[in-house]
């Protein structure tokens, strides 16, 4: 993250955008709670983290993998809640389908952009 931040510098600008593309609903739930934390203590006020994750509305739907393949699905209302805790503000936030079709899934996600505040 410094050296990001030493090149971000450069062009005039400190803040930093992380992204995250279903990553969150690969980690269990400490793990998650951890990779969040480290997010907190690397992130500074007005940089942005977007993420992209399956939801727990996708809990009951087929998955191209089985059941065999791990998937977390987050319930969004209490992420959104535990992300203002660390200290995010929320930008945006939507749940829904036809956002991450893969194959014949058509998963709920749910998409956030938040800023450190």
């Amino acid at each position: 993250m410094e050296t990001a931040r030493k090149e971000a510098k450069k062009d005039k600008n400190s803040n930093l955008t992380l992204y995250n593309h279903f990553f969150m609903h690969a980690l269990d739930e400490k793990q998650g709670l951890v990779f969040l934390k480290e997010v907190t203590d690397v992130t500074k006020t007005g940089d942005m983290f977007y993420m992209e994750f399956r939801c727990s509305l996708d809990d009951a739907l087929d998955k191209e993998y089985g059941k065999g393949h791990y998937h977390r699905n987050t319930e969004t209302d209490n992420f959104l809640s535990l992300l203002k805790s660390l200290g995010f503000k929320i930008n945006y936030h939507i749940t829904g389908q036809s956002m991450a079709k893969y194959k014949a899934e058509d998963p709920f996600v749910s998409h956030i952009i938040c800023e450190r505040v």
